[in-house]
Parts: C-alpha cells; structure tokens; sequence
C-alpha cells in the first residue's frame, strides 16, 4: 500500500498548505494583516512616546518639528500637538491610550496620535486564523480524499454487480484515471477476471454446442443403423462393426469430456503418483502409433533420453504425449515424418514433437489448447481441434508443467511438453 499511503499524504499535504496560503492571502488583499496592523501600531505608540519626551525635555518647538517628520514617510505616523482646553486635564490624566496630557512652563499640551481604523475581520483574524485554517484544509483534505477513494470502489462496485448479472464483458480499468497506483492494480485485477470469466462462458457454450455436435453425428449413424436393420435384420451381422465402432466413438468422447471435467474441476482430486519411466511411456505410444500409420505412410522418429524416472499419475501423462503424438501424425501429410525428441532440463524432462503439417497462424498459437478449438487457415479451410490437447495442458498443469506450441523453421508445428522430475 505505498503508493496509495503517498498519494493519501500528499494530497492532504497540499490541502492544509493551499487552505493556508488561500487565507493568508485573502488578508493580504484586504489589507488586513496581523503584522501590518500590529507593526502600525507599534510605530504609532513608538512616536507619540518620543514626541511626549521631547515636549517635556525640549519644548513644544522640538515636539512640532519631531511631528513633522513622523508625518512623512517612511513612518507615516499622524502626531497632533495642542494646547488643552482644560487646563485641570494635565494634572488629572493618566496619560493612557492615544492622547498624552503634558505641562510645560504652566501650559497644559495635548499629544493625541490619529486612530487606526481595524476592521472586524482584522480584529478577529489573529486569533481565528489558525482555527480556520485547520477547519478549511481539514474539509479540502476530506473531499479530495474522500473523492479520491470512493469514486474507484464505486467504479468497482458497479463492475462486481455486473459480473453478478452476467455481463463479463464490463471493464474499468479505463474508468478509473489511475498511474500505477494499488486502486489501479486492482481495477487491472478486475478487467482480468472478468476477462476469464468471460472467456470460461465462451469456452462454456462453445463446448456444450462441440460435444452437441460431436455426439450427433455418431448417433445419426445410429439411429440409421437401426433403421436399416428393422427393415433389413439379415444384416445384422454387417453392421454390427458399423455399431460397435460408433459406441467406441461416443464412449472415448464421453471419457475425454469427463476427463477434462476433472481435471478442470476448482478442487481436483489429489493424484495418484506412480514411479514409472516416462520414456518407457513414450516408447510404447510410439510403436502404436506408428502401427496406426502405416496406412498414411508416416513415419516416427525418436531421439534423446533412454531413460527418465519420475514421480507421476502415469494415466494422464501417458494421455497428454499420446494426444499430442497423435495429433502431429493425424495433420501430418502422407509420405512425412514426425520427430519425437526428450532432453533432460535441471528440473524436468521436456519432450518435442515436431510435425510436417499444414502448421497454424501464430496469433492462434495458444488458441489450439481450447476444447473443440477451430482454426482459420485462410479461405474457407478450417483445422479442428478436440479435447484431446486440452486434456494434455491440464495433465500437465495439474503436474506442475507447461506445454506450448510453436511453428517450425520450414513447415508444422512444434509442440513442447514440459513434465516436472
């Protein structure tokens, strides 16, 4: 909370500082000042005490001329020396305030200084200009801080409400005109969530329309099996291959999108950790694959680690490199080659599976690990993708590891697999 704690200090810094130079300087343009009033004053009683030792010590001629020069500048002092009407008012004044009663040679003098004009508000200024000053910068200091932190939990109390409602796609980083403060990194935190809530409902009706669509088809077929053996039952025996593979389909979908389910779940159940060789694993997802694409004419090469023990939940990583192998040999061209390579790193074994494929635009590199992701390959050609890397990321994930994507030098795609030792 630093730069929150700084900007708060500063701002209420500022208020007392501009509060107290605001008030000083309404006084200087009134004219009014404390100093200016008090330093009058003093000059004031400083030449009506002085005129007063000079009419007693050298008379009324040295008085007069010390008058006159009081009454020009710099000093600016308003002297007035008289004779008294009474003269019983030498001997019965106190010769207190603004006048002074003096005999002299038994002619009783009046000194009187012109009055000071004092307003109210310089009356009043010297002693309530400390308490309105702390009463202004304390309201200044409340405002703008009170502005300062309710408008971007007000922002973000708006945002949370429609995030409530459903609407992720409300943002207010924008909103709140913050440079890099805590409130900011908190509407950045915001605009995060509501872009991963966002992106989890898109992901969410994407997928139950994929798995719609993707159980239709095997159904149809089906239901036109079926169709076709009430009216035909002497083919039974043909098409039951034609039924069994169809339930295979719907049963490795219905697997996979429960498998996706668990491993995508907010509490996943703890693993089940064997010590298995994770090369032993690749070995034998080679060999099947390489039976498997024999009709294609696709070969697969290995290179690197003999061995490599680890610590693992072997079910899913055998089904995060066997989904990753396979998918190089289903989108790589007849006649082509899929290079399987494992290098030891200090803290992981990292498997390469590099393809001849058609490859994919680089900005929809990261896009390829969503279920049933398809992607734009220019024209009206599309490359689908199913569960199978989405369940190799979570596999990987749930390990503590990584996968990522990339494009060859010349031609396909690069999938690097990265599982923790």
């Amino acid at each position: 909370m630093q730069k929150l704690f700084l900007n708060a200090f500063i701002m209420i810094w500022l208020a007392i500082a501009c509060s107290l130079v605001g008030v000083l300087l309404v006084a200087y343009l009134s004219r009014a000042t404390p100093f200016e009033e008090e330093l009058r004053q003093r000059q004031s009683e400083f030449a009506l005490a002085a005129a007063a030792g000079l009419l007693e010590k050298s008379g009324p001629a040295a008085a007069r001329d010390f008058i006159a020069v009081a009454g020009s500048p710099p000093l600016d002092v308003g002297l007035e020396l008289t004779e008294a009407a009474d003269p019983v008012a030498c001997s019965q004044s106190e010769n207190m305030g603004r006048e002074r009663f003096i005999a002299v040679d038994a002619t009783c003098y009046r000194l009187a200084a012109d009055d000071l004009e004092r307003s109210l508000f310089s009356r009043l200024l010297p002693r309530s200009l400390p308490w309105v000053s702390a009463i202004i910068a304390a309201a200044l200091a409340a405002f703008w801080l009170a502005r300062y932190l309710t408008h971007p939990v007000q922002e973000i109390k708006v945002g949370l409400r429609a995030l409530a409602e459903g609407r992720f796609s409300t943002r207010i980083g924008d909103r709140i005109d913050r440079k890099r403060d805590e409130i900011a990194g908190l509407a950045y935190d915001f605009d995060l969530t509501a872009e991963r809530l966002e992106e989890f409902q898109d992901v969410q009706r994407r997928l139950f329309h994929d798995v719609s669509h993707e159980l239709r088809s095997p159904l149809a077929r089906l239901q036109v099996a079926i169709s076709l053996l009430k009216k035909n039952p002497a083919r039974m025996e043909a098409m039951a291959d034609r039924l069994e593979r169809e339930i295979a389909r719907i049963d490795d979908l219905v697997e996979e999108i429960l498998t996706l389910a668990k491993l995508n779940a907010s509490e996943p159940l703890p693993l089940q950790r064997q010590t298995i060789d994770i090369i032993d694993l690749v070995a034998d997802i080679i060999d099947d694959c390489r039976f498997e694409s024999l009709t294609k004419n696709v070969t697969i090469s290995y290179e690197g680690l003999s061995s490599s023990v680890a610590t693992v939940n072997g079910e899913l990583i055998y089904r995060a490199i066997e989904n990753v192998i396979r998918n190089a040999v289903k989108y790589s061209p007849p006649g082509s080659e899929v290079s399987v390579t494992a290098i030891r790193r200090v803290d992981a074994l990292e498997i390469r599976v590099r393809d001849s494929g058609p490859g994919i635009p680089r900005e929809q590199l990261k896009s390829i690990f969503r279920p049933f992701e398809r992607v734009d390959m220019g024209g009206e050609s599309q490359l689908g993708f199913g569960l199978g890397l989405s369940i190799a990321q979570r596999a990987l994930h749930v390990h503590g590891g990584d996968i990522r994507a990339d494009l060859n030098d010349e031609s396909g795609l690069s999938v690097v697999l990265r599982i923790p030792l």
